[in-house]
């Protein structure tokens, strides 16, 4: 399944399915990885893919993002979760982080030294002057330029040419991951 079919699937459906999400969270091996699809209100529908961590209080982390709150269930935001056999190649044509327009659907690779490897995809978000833009709740450019974690970033859909929910601009990201 493509990248913007999982989106589109994930945006259409109204239930959680809470039951297959802890079966799948408690079925992850160690160090395996695994693709999450999120939901806010302000970064809108994104997926993240990579490797798990696990922090002291048992709840585990998918770059940066609770997917269970150490008890094994989902997090409200969680809307899918699947284990994966490897990363695959991004979807999309490759582009500049800084190339991204608020509203395109885009994928990034990330290199994070406490997250590793991972990537985030979603619609690109950016501020109202264009200085910072984010995909999900990562900055992939800032002030002109590709965020360091950024290994590569990949276009799937020019804004306009999909129909993932585009949020507003934000108006400020200084408590966004970088």
């Amino acid at each position: 399944m493509s990248t913007l079919d999982r989106l589109t699937a994930a945006q259409g459906s109204a239930k959680r399915d809470v039951a297959a999400m802890t079966t799948a969270i408690a079925d992850r091996d160690a160090d395996a990885p695994v693709r999450a699809v999120f939901r806010e209100d302000r970064y809108g529908l994104f997926e993240y893919a990579g490797t798990v961590a696990t922090v002291s209080d048992g709840s585990r982390l998918l770059a940066a993002r609770a997917f269970d709150s150490g008890t094994g269930k989902p997090t409200t935001p969680l809307r899918a979760f699947e284990a994966l056999t490897e990363l695959g190649d991004l979807d999309g044509d490759v582009v500049a982080a800084t190339d991204l327009a608020h509203g395109d659907l885009a994928s990034a690779r990330l290199e994070h030294p406490l997250y590793g490897q991972f990537d985030v995809t979603g619609v690109a978000l950016q501020t109202p002057d264009g200085s910072r833009t984010l995909i999900g709740e990562w900055i992939v450019a800032d002030a002109g330029a590709a965020a360091p974690t950024v290994v590569e970033v990949h276009r799937i859909a020019s804004a306009g040419d999909h129909d993932i929910a585009v949020p507003a601009q934000l108006a400020h990201v200084e408590t966004d991951v970088l």
